[in-house]
């Protein structure tokens, strides 16, 4: 796990892990997702969607104009 605490995630203690120094620069760009209550459920079909592009089963941007309402649905959802 890395530090989220940048003094401690730059720490001699941390970054003496091996390629701790990539992942602890990657914490300049990272934002957290925003919660959701149906987040499991996109993640889900997020994660589906992500698996038959990596197969080829479907075009990526397809698979996603298709998949946006289904999230949209999820979003309104209360």
């Amino acid at each position: 796990m890395i530090p989220t605490v940048k003094d401690i995630a730059n720490s001699e203690e941390v970054m003496s892990v091996e390629n701790m120094d990539i992942y602890v620069q990657q914490l300049e760009g990272a934002v957290s997702r925003t919660p959701h209550p149906a987040w499991e459920k996109m993640s889900d079909k997020i994660g589906k969607l992500f698996q038959s592009c990596l197969r080829h089963e479907s075009e990526p941007k397809a698979a996603l104009d298709k998949l946006a309402p289904e999230i949209d649905a999820l979003l309104a959802e209360k």
